[in-house]
């Protein structure tokens, strides 16, 4: 049996099951590829109450907040890493398009750490690194927020293909 569809049609399956036979093995696949991602995304909040937690820590020294400063570039590291090899299976592109909009966003907060990490207090003042950590982290949050809500979104399309094709027995009536 051959069965005719439009390109157009044939891009939005496509788009949704991006090459996989069934969409039960997409759910599968891709829930394990999200599920490492967001242990990772787990690792992130938990780094930025680290950063919320030295933002009002007064007793911070200077040293203390290079160490931890190495430590935030270590994770962002290991969350971009994981990112570069989940979007190679991603096919939805508003959760790819917010994720690379979150990987920049990451690597500016890094590079931006790794600049206050070589100057010295000499040149940038402990409260100077705080008071642009806290902005940057601001702004890593709200991109943090749009991936998970393009994620959310995905899940539900997923879980609407899902469902269509799922087994449902006759009823004999």
């Amino acid at each position: 049996m051959k069965i005719v569809i439009t390109e157009s049609q044939y891009n939005k399956i496509n788009e949704i099951v991006a090459g996989y036979d069934d969409a039960q093995t997409l759910a599968t696949h891709g829930g394990k590829i999200m599920g490492v991602l967001f242990g990772y995304i787990k690792d992130l909040t938990k780094l930025f109450q680290g950063i919320d937690y030295m933002l009002n820590d007064e007793d911070l020294t200077y040293i203390d907040l290079k160490e931890n400063l190495k430590e935030v570039i270590d994770v962002i590291d290991e969350v971009i890493d994981a990112f570069k090899i989940g979007f190679k299976d991603f096919s939805e592109k508003s959760l790819i398009i917010s994720g690379i909009s979150l990987m920049k966003t990451l690597r500016k907060l890094q590079e931006n750490i790794r600049v206050f990490i070589d100057l010295g207090p000499e040149v940038i003042s402990k409260e100077s690194i705080l008071e642009k950590l806290n902005d940057m982290t601001k702004e890593s949050l709200l991109k943090l927020i749009d991936f998970i809500n393009s994620h959310d979104e995905t899940h539900i399309k997923i879980k609407n293909v899902i469902d269509k094709h799922r087994y449902r027995p006759r009823r004999d009536y």
